[in-house]
């Protein structure tokens, strides 16, 4: 991510300097940063299901051994 900050920031610069606008390597610096936020997102909702299968196998193990006597 940052490398390519760097390069967009650079070609940024030279459009600027030839009379260009700056909004290509804007939207380029935008898709990269929603691109790099969509990574750990991915992976915690990936951690969040996996934690819910888990509780609810957890607790069908539980339901099937039965009450457990002790009340």
């Amino acid at each position: 991510m940052r490398r390519l900050a760097l390069g967009v920031i650079g070609s940024d610069a030279y459009s600027l300097h030839r009379g260009n606008g700056a909004h290509r390597a804007a939207r380029k610096l935008d898709t990269a940063w929603m691109s790099a936020e969509a990574r750990p997102t991915s992976g915690i909702t990936a951690l969040r299901i996996e934690r819910q299968r888990i509780v609810t196998e957890a607790a069908k193990t539980n339901a099937a051994k039965g009450p457990s006597g002790w009340w």
